[in-house]
């Protein structure tokens, strides 16, 4: 969904453009009527970042393009559990850790099965754990799955959870220097089963 303001006034249609961002040039992609704010493009590949323009046409008349804004559409929900990587809940969930240290070295955990629905990173060393997840089917309770972890670090740390069969993204961050807040999110997500 792309979204603008109408500043201009007569106007027969919004041209709506974009391009990949390693591309160089713009293509109209889709139209709006005039007097919308909004435009639903939908031929966008997975996993892709692009660039969008807008500008009002009419009679002949174009206006000055709009502000470029730059979206990254999510992966192809298919992919995320392939290996190497470690999937939860039947291969519902894809939970993914970044790290980031004071000094600034960076990274992504290594993440560790125990259960179908719960599991642990590591950082720095497999014999050292920083974090431990799981994600819970409770559609029978709230209608919803929960999420929940706890950490053993006071790095800067993301979790980002997906849910592969809608696209969903969840993402929680503990700040750099802080001792690891627990997450216990028992809504994060509401698509059941």
């Amino acid at each position: 969904m792309l979204t603008w303001q109408d500043n201009s006034s007569g106007e027969d249609y919004f041209q709506i453009e974009d391009r990949e961002i390693h591309q160089s040039e713009y293509i109209a992609v889709a139209s709006a009527s005039g007097n919308t704010t909004s435009a639903v493009v939908d031929h966008l590949n997975p996993g892709t970042t692009y660039s969008f323009r807008v500008r009002a046409h009419s009679a002949g008349n174009n206006s000055d393009y709009s502000n470029e804004t730059t979206v990254t559409t999510f992966p192809n929900p298919g992919t995320l559990c392939q290996a190497p990587a470690v999937c939860f809940n039947q291969s519902r969930f894809s939970v993914v850790a970044q790290w980031k240290t004071p000094d600034g070295r960076s990274g992504t955990g290594t993440v560790v099965r125990l259960t179908d629905d719960s599991g642990y990173f590591w950082f720095f060393d497999p014999t050292n754990v920083e974090a431990v997840f799981k994600v819970l089917n409770a559609c029978g309770l709230n209608h919803a799955f929960w999420f929940y972890a706890g950490g053993l670090t006071n790095v800067q740390v993301t979790l980002t959870v997906t849910d592969t069969t809608t696209g969903a993204v969840k993402t929680y961050t503990n700040p750099q220097g802080k001792p690891f807040q627990p997450i216990q999110d028992s809504a994060a997500f509401s698509n059941c089963p």
